[in-house]
């Protein structure tokens, strides 16, 4: 990832975590954004930030929160650790708290075709998943009223509305099946997943203004800005970053 083309980030157009839900919101119906997780470990911080943005959304007109860790929408979800960690459980009760309508919206395991079982780490298989995760959501948008909005809270980069390779992205499948362009967040850019580096030249640019805005601070793509992972519409950087 070259860093010497970017511009200076004193002059990046910051904004706080809550100014980039607001400015999501403002553009699109549906905002997707991503948590941070790898099997069982976690980037607590990607969580805490959603709990801090729920009442937000809330006050932007979602009744909606769809998570995919919560299995398909029918319910209920198959047994998972992930659903026991105290940080996941407080991100679905502030929801409910709030009076959002909180969902799932992953396949459901027992519907996986014969042919796909036993290639389940195959772009084919994912590309399935995708496509049903993407007709589920477009289902719980159909049930809500037009004056109300979603939030689709996923793992890692599902949401991504470009297609990569051989992959066809959740975002990307959401957005071909509805004619919605969801506006995409990535919050894991500066995470520090196993076996990653790039995260780190991100870190170093963008270091002092995040220590100036109290850790967290992200931006909307506009030309000239860097696009730090692809097919997203904002970006949200942070110093917490392990995984745990």
């Amino acid at each position: 990832m070259a860093t010497q083309r970017w511009p200076a980030p004193s002059d990046v157009p910051w904004l706080r975590p809550e100014e980039l839900i607001r400015a999501a919101f403002a553009r699109s119906r549906v905002v997707m954004m991503n948590e941070a997780h790898e099997g069982l470990k976690r980037c607590l911080r990607t969580r805490r930030i959603g709990v801090r943005l729920l009442p937000i959304a809330w006050e932007c007109g979602v009744r909606a929160l769809a998570v995919d860790l919560l299995g398909p929408p029918s319910g209920p979800p198959d047994a998972d650790a992930r659903l026991e960690q105290p940080d996941l459980v407080q991100l679905l009760e502030t929801a409910r708290r709030l009076g959002f309508r909180v969902s799932g919206y992953d396949i459901n395991p027992g519907a996986i075709p014969l042919k796909l079982r036993t290639v389940q780490k195959s772009p084919r298989f994912t590309n399935w998943r995708d496509g049903q995760q993407a007709g589920n959501l477009a289902g719980l948008l159909g049930g809500l009223a037009p004056d109300q909005r979603m939030l689709v809270w996923c793992g890692n980069m599902h949401h991504s509305k470009v297609r990569v390779l051989q992959f066809q992205p959740m975002g990307w499948q959401f957005r071909a099946k509805t004619g919605v362009d969801p506006f995409v967040i990535d919050q894991t850019v500066t995470v520090a997943y196993p076996a990653r580096q790039s995260h780190l030249r991100v870190l170093e640019w963008a270091r002092q203004e995040l220590v100036e805005r109290g850790g967290e601070a992200g931006y909307v793509r506009q030309v000239g800005l860097p696009q730090l992972s692809p097919g997203c519409d904002a970006w949200l950087l942070s110093l917490d970053n392990e995984m745990s």
